[in-house]
């Protein structure tokens, strides 16, 4: 009993320590690292030594350098491999009394890195995923979930509460699209600012939803971003760089007429012009046919 005792002691002293193995390491049951508990299994599988390789750093300088609340890397090299499943959630808790500038806060960076490989040839690389959501239905569910919103990706500013003093944003972007420029050594065969493809599954399909009217839920155009499309009461407008707005869904919303309709911002003037009958003035008095009439069969 006493070298039981001596033995569990000597465990406890060697397990609450750094341990350390020479040869092959088996752990027969789950695996933590740190204080969280042993709530999942960990399995790594493969012939090369260098299947997986797991570097975690933090750098918590916020005078100069990054701030980083943690940078996860995987190496797979000899294996072929054709997914990589990661979940991570991430929270970065800026608490500073610094009153200089701080580096601020990075909560998920991803980069695909061609690397550095010992001999020459060709690697074809089937696909790279920045970020990926996916809503899966097993295929042995046998209950019925109701998901009211499924986000692929949601950006949003929030606030504690309102009091305190305010934070300061000079550009806030929900999502940027950077522009590469000139590449010498990286050939793009297509390259897309944004590829929507054609939504069918929906009772209500869209492609893009701009929810509002008028300023604030427009498409706006050029550096300067002054020439715009946006909506009012159903109606598409265009609006350039001067406040000049013309309609461009031509049809009059009460009595449904095709029209023109212009907006001189110098002028103040508004230009409404029937068509349907300017262009059946016209045929009266050239006995020439330019407005064909069909009627829609539901």
């Amino acid at each position: 009993m006493k070298r039981l005792f001596m033995v569990t002691l000597f465990a406890v002293l060697l397990i609450s320590t750094n341990v350390f193995a020479a040869g092959d390491l088996v752990v027969n049951g789950k695996l933590a690292v740190g204080t969280t508990p042993n709530v999942v299994k960990a399995i790594i599988l493969g012939t090369n030594e260098r299947g997986l390789i797991v570097g975690a750093t933090t750098n918590t300088n916020n005078i100069g350098g990054k701030m980083v609340g943690g940078v996860y890397s995987v190496t797979m090299d000899g294996n072929t491999s054709t997914d990589i499943l990661s979940g991570m959630e991430e929270t970065l808790n800026m608490m500073s009394d610094y009153a200089g500038t701080v580096p601020g806060g990075q909560a998920a960076s991803y980069t695909f890195q061609v690397g550095t490989p010992d001999t020459t040839g060709t690697t074809n690389i089937t696909e790279v995923i920045g970020l990926k959501y996916t809503l899966n239905r097993h295929y042995l569910n046998t209950r019925t979930y109701n998901v009211a919103n499924s986000y692929g990706f949601l950006s949003a500013i929030q606030e504690g509460g309102s009091s305190g003093t305010a934070i300061n944003v000079t550009n806030h972007y929900h999502q940027y699209l950077d522009d590469s420029g000139t590449l010498s050594k990286v050939n793009i065969t297509n390259l897309y600012g944004m590829y929507i493809e054609k939504m069918t599954a929906g009772a209500n399909n869209y492609g893009v939803v701009l929810a509002g009217d008028g300023p604030g839920a427009d498409i706006v155009f050029g550096t300067t971003q002054k020439a715009s499309i946006y909506s009012t009461a159903g109606e598409l407008f265009a609006k350039d760089a001067a406040g000049n707005v013309t309609q461009i869904s031509p049809h009059d919303p009460e009595t449904g007429e095709w029209i023109y309709y212009s907006k001189n911002i110098k002028t103040g003037v508004i230009k409404k012009v029937n068509m349907e009958k300017l262009v059946k003035a016209v045929e009266r008095l050239t006995g020439e046919t330019f407005m064909v009439e069909t009627i829609i069969e539901n």
